[in-house]
């Protein structure tokens, strides 16, 4: 990058140090006078006007920067010019203002601050302001305080919402009046204090810097504990962070946003999965993982980051096939297509387009709770329930081979394509609850496992309990 640092902190200064913050952002006047950070303000939830700083060059990762105990500070200008410097969009956090507002929210009788909502939300704002057409889940860097709670909230989040975080300098505890919630222990540790415990296990990669203590790699992939860096110099931590960064917005950064499942020996079917655009995560995540451990190999795709930009019926044909044939699955083994809400949207547009050799490999279209209608991008309107597009679900299902269709929904639900006339000739399942079936995951597993193996009439009757 052409960027100095002496002229972006000094613009990054202007940034945090508040004031006339809406006006001078709203007019992009930073960008003007230092013409290396494209600045806007964005809100979500408890994170309000939280100002966007951007690179010059493509962005390689997203960070939300929190401060230490005491608001925004020099300290955070140099942190955030610097990660900026190295091509992440920075999202700088007044922890203050943030924690009072947690609080606030969670109200008189509330036990526990959750932090994940805000984080992944304040993301997703960013990006479309940004109208960028990669999706990143943010790093959550902190210092001091700030440090500890982003350790808190990485422990805490579920799968697929934050990339990881990276703390500099942080006290084993932090001030607030209830604890994050559960994640990393929390114990308190004098009024309005709690200390966090930093052997939890870990969704996504965590790294302490510090200037003592027995350094400790930081693992990329499960099982995951979080490490540390060691510099006794305040200069070198601030390196360290920055490495320790990127090395996790870089391992979150995938050309196809798959997560693959490899069951213990020979596979006995092969399922390409996308996701609800909510990503790879609950429902999702859980059922594919149920059908590893039952011997299926699963390539789930990640919705929320496959679609963020729009895609292709034939970009999607592509995308499976080069699924299937990295997975090679042998002669003979079953192969299956399925998707959950949005997933199950996008879905039948694909199947005309896949090469003949993998369309004749398909013996089952496992489509969980469909809508009518669809988009081919991830909006914030299908965040609210609201219809994503205006692509004839119901019609792309009838051209399907009906004979390998499974159609499943939820039976509280009263507008999916399921129940719908025209599709009179598919396999229907209805099952208890609305669109994520009251959470009753593992047997909806077991029914698509039958119908993997013996058609999609095989998952009507109640499944035999699996071992």
């Amino acid at each position: 990058m052409t960027r100095t640092l002496s002229v972006l902190s000094a613009s990054l200064f202007l940034v945090l140090a508040g004031g006339a913050l809406g006006g001078l952002l709203g007019s992009r006047a930073i960008d003007r006078a230092a013409e290396t950070v494209a600045a806007t303000t964005i809100s979500y939830e408890n994170l309000q006007d939280i100002p966007v700083l951007s690179p010059d060059d493509d962005a390689a990762g997203l960070v939300v920067l929190l401060s230490d105990r005491g608001g925004l500070s020099p300290a955070d200008r140099d942190l955030a010019a610097a990660l900026v410097d190295n091509d992440l969009i920075v999202l700088p956090v007044d922890l203050d203002q943030w924690r009072a507002r947690l609080e606030a929210d969670a109200g008189a009788d509330g036990e526990c601050l959750y932090l994940g909502s805000d984080l992944e939300g304040i993301a997703k704002e960013a990006l479309r302001a940004l109208s960028l057409d990669t999706y990143f889940h943010p790093v959550v860097v902190g210092r001091g305080e700030g440090g500890t709670l982003a350790y808190a909230s990485v422990a805490d989040a579920p799968a697929a919402t934050v990339a990881g975080g990276v703390a500099l300098d942080a006290p084993n505890g932090a001030h607030s009046r209830i604890p994050v919630c559960e994640g990393a222990p929390a114990t308190p540790a004098g009024p309005g204090v709690f200390d966090y415990g930093r052997t939890a296990d870990l969704p996504s990669p965590f790294t302490f810097v510090a200037d003592t203590g027995t350094e400790a790699p930081t693992p990329l992939v499960a099982p995951i504990k979080a490490g540390l860096r060691v510099a006794p110099v305040a200069p070198d931590r601030q390196t360290a962070v920055i490495e320790a960064t990127r090395a996790i917005a870089d391992a979150d950064l995938t050309d196809l946003p798959t997560v693959v499942g490899k069951p213990k020996g020979a596979p006995k079917g092969v399922v390409v999965f996308f996701s609800g655009d909510g990503g790879w995560r609950d429902l999702d995540k859980t059922i594919g993982d149920w059908l590893t451990e039952h011997g299926v190999e699963v390539i789930g795709v990640d919705s929320l980051r496959y679609f963020w930009s729009e895609k292709s019926a034939k970009e999607m044909a592509d995308d499976i096939s080069t699924m299937l044939g990295n997975a090679a699955p042998a002669p003979g083994i079953p192969v299956a297509l399925m998707g959950y809400s949005f997933g199950a949207d996008t879905l039948p547009f694909a199947y005309p387009a896949l090469p003949p050799e993998w369309a004749s490999r398909v013996t089952l279209i496992g489509l969980l709770a469909p809508s009518t209608e669809t988009g081919f991008q991830i909006s914030v309107g299908g965040w609210l329930g609201l219809s994503t597009g205006d692509s004839d679900v119901v019609q792309a299902i009838q051209a399907l081979p009906t004979e390998r269709v499974l159609c499943i929904y939820g039976q509280d639900e009263d507008d999916g394509a399921c129940t719908t006339p025209q599709l009179a000739a598919v396999t229907k399942l209805p099952l208890e609850g609305g669109h994520h079936f009251d959470g009753n995951y593992d047997v909806l597993a077991a029914r698509i496992l039958a119908a993997l193996q013996g058609g999609p009439a095989a998952a009507l009757p109640e499944p035999p309990a699996q071992p």
